[in-house]
């Protein structure tokens, strides 16, 4: 069974600095942490502006149900009213193949 990526590229609403993300970010963590089958999440962006945020998880099943509970989250809603939602595409794969070093 492979792991499934979830890939959310975004940009914020107009004066959101780079400190609040990551604060907010943080916050989501918590909320992260306590779902069944993720693993781990990556948050970093671009020269661009935009912010790519890479969450790994055990299966699709387990991403949708971590979805479905994070629009009722109270940890997540901070994170989410900073993204402009006119710059925010979501991708979620099987992935195929992975390394660590």
């Amino acid at each position: 069974m492979s792991h499934f990526v979830e890939l959310v590229t975004f940009k914020t609403k107009a004066g959101v600095t780079p400190e609040q993300v990551v604060s907010a970010a943080a916050e989501v963590n918590r909320f992260l942490m306590a779902q069944g089958g993720f693993i781990s999440r990556h948050l970093g962006q671009s020269e661009d502006g935009a912010w790519h945020d890479i969450l790994f998880w055990e299966s699709r099943d387990s991403v949708m149900a971590a979805m479905e509970k994070a629009m009722s989250s109270a940890h997540c809603a901070g994170f989410f009213g900073l993204i402009d939602e006119a710059e925010d595409n979501m991708a979620l794969f099987p992935a195929l193949m992975s390394v660590a070093g």
